[in-house]
């Protein structure tokens, strides 16, 4: 069919096609078809490679290149952009044949297919693909967020409930995190560390040798233990046990330092009391014997050993037993243990042995220790040699109540024990005597001889008396040459022979170096209750007695 050169509209296509205007489907079909053969006219006789977008020509080159070596096999193998009259840029699916025309031996034929719909739905794809692709990946965030909230709150929830206080700071050393326990110790809330270094916690007490050895950790990014000196907010120093860990990640770069604290300034006073307790141990000059709840010695100190002669070898795993000197009972002992058990201590005076088998006072006090529980876990006796106090003790009573040079009571034991004689014989009935013995002429040997002569025959003279005494009686020495004797449950007649055996023992010869020397007594007694109801009385009475002896002549005795 041959087009018409100028088309003129639907009405000349009735005519051509003899349609009528009744069928307005078949109209709609023939005014598009019309629209359609108006564009053809538009591009018969315009060269192809106009119809491509820049760009397109390479494409369409290669195209035809290859359609000649195909036989007229179709080929299809490209999409260009096409234009359209506007200009727009169309996407084509274009596919290129060889056509056989008689009188065309070169007829290629083109089919382009317009891609627009198919682009516009890879699109909508792609980007509904893409929009899925982000909403699962804000999905797996979201839950990677609420698994890394849940984590941290655990974390929180862990180390807030752990006593130790903890730290974390950044590569920078800078705090990003502190729990409950770190802000209680340190007096720091987690809003006032933030940021900041755990240096604000050192003060001038602080070892520079420690914060040394801290920084250089640090600095080298690797752990660190130690015990530090620090401060807190207001100003009270304590003990820091710190434990500094550094945390790298996967490719090894350092991340974070963890830092865990630790108060220990009671674990430290402790500390401090048992080091001064093992030096008290060690040099105390008491002996120290720890023994177990059996009572098997598990420690001594070096007192210990100076004052019982046994080393420490010798005496662990031995009973305390082993110093008995002998000289208690049994009775004695379970005393002792009976108020250890009830009071959880005693002390007092023992008497124990030394490795070399002497005898010798202790002060000793033994206390008893338990656990928790109340179990006895051991006792600890700590003890004192007492042989010089208790030889200092018998030198004052000596010094207090007996005479020095002779060794014979003083006036002051004399009147004790004369007042306890009569309150005796004043309760039986008895009788009893004083004597008043005053040495005759004793000045000549002292100015002669000197007084250490004179005193040697004081002391001669003593020994001699008392030889010839009952152990009741008691010789007495007062003053110079001056002596008493109280004769318990001594009558008038006996006394006098007492006194006339004193007499004949005086007038024996002394031989005092080399001196031959000899001394007569003038003796007064008193009879009780006849010359007097009390000590005193006595006393005025054999002194009163002692004088007349005198008067009489001397080396005599009087009533």
């Amino acid at each position: 069919m041959q087009l018409p050169k100028s088309p003129a509209g639907i009405q000349g296509l009735d005519e051509l096609t003899g349609v009528r205007g009744e069928n307005t489907v078949l109209r709609l079909r023939l005014a598009q078809l019309e629209e359609a053969l108006r564009a053809l006219g538009q591009v018969i006789g315009v060269a192809v490679q106009t119809c491509f977008a820049p760009g397109g020509h390479d494409t369409l080159s290669g195209l035809l290149a290859n359609q000649r070596g195909t036989g007229g096999v179709a080929k299809r193998g490209a999409e260009p952009d096409l234009l359209t009259g506007t200009g727009l840029r169309v996407p084509a699916l274009l596919s290129v044949s060889r056509l056989q025309v008689d009188g065309l031996p070169d007829a290629i034929c083109m089919v382009a297919t317009d891609l627009t719909r198919q682009k516009w739905g890879d699109a909508a794809f792609q980007a509904r693909q893409t929009l899925l692709n982000v909403i699962e990946g804000q999905r797996l965030t979201e839950e990677n967020l609420n698994q890394t909230v849940t984590a941290l709150r655990l974390r929180d929830n862990a180390l807030g409930a752990i006593s130790q206080g903890v730290l974390i700071s950044d590569a920078r050393r800078c705090t990003t995190y502190v729990n409950q326990a770190w802000q209680e110790i340190s007096g720091y809330t987690s809003a006032e560390m933030a940021g900041r270094s755990c240096a604000m916690l050192q003060g001038p007490g602080t070892d520079p040798e420690a914060l040394t050895g801290l920084r250089q950790a640090l600095d080298a990014a690797l752990p660190f233990h130690g015990e530090l000196l620090n401060y807190r907010k207001d100003g009270s120093a304590f003990w820091n046990e710190l434990s500094v860990t550094p945390v790298f990640d996967a490719e090894g770069a350092l991340t974070q330092f963890v830092g865990v604290m630790r108060d220990v300034s009671v674990r430290r006073q402790a500390d401090a009391q048992l080091l001064l307790s093992a030096k008290v141990f060690e040099q105390s000059s008491e002996g120290f014997m720890i023994t177990d709840a059996r009572r098997n010695i598990v420690k001594v100190n070096p007192a210990f050993t100076a004052i019982c002669g046994f080393t420490e070898i010798e005496a662990l795993g031995h009973n305390p037993r082993m110093l008995s000197s002998g000289r208690h009972d049994a009775a004695f002992y379970q005393a002792m243990w009976a108020e250890i058990g009830s009071r959880g201590r005693w002390q007092g005076e023992v008497w124990n042995r030394r490795r070399d088998g002497t005898v010798y006072p202790q002060w000793m006090s033994t206390t008893r220790v338990t656990d928790a529980s109340g179990q006895v876990t051991h006792y600890i006796a700590s003890f004192s040699d007492i042989t010089l106090r208790k030889e200092a003790e018998a030198k004052i009573q000596r010094l207090a109540h007996f005479d020095p040079l002779t060794g014979l009571p003083n006036r002051a034991l004399l009147g004790d024990r004369a007042t306890q004689a009569l309150r005796i014989a004043l309760r039986n009935n008895e009788p009893a005597a004083l004597m008043f013995i005053d040495l005759d002429h004793f000045k000549h040997v002292n100015d002669s001889l000197g007084h250490a002569v004179g005193d040697r025959l004081l002391v001669a003279l003593a020994a001699r008396f008392k030889e010839a005494l009952r152990d009741q009686d008691t010789l007495s020495r007062i003053g110079g040459d001056e002596f008493v004797l109280l004769l318990p449950d001594t009558d008038a007649p006996a006394a006098a022979h007492v006194a006339d055996k004193l007499l004949q023992l005086s007038q024996q010869p002394y031989q005092i170096d080399q001196h031959e020397l000899s001394i007569t007594p003038s003796i007064g007694i008193a009879i009780y209750p006849l010359d007097g109801p009390d000590f005193d009385a006595l006393a005025k009475s054999a002194d009163a007695a002692m004088y007349r002896a005198k008067q009489g002549g001397r080396n005599a005795f009087c009533f």
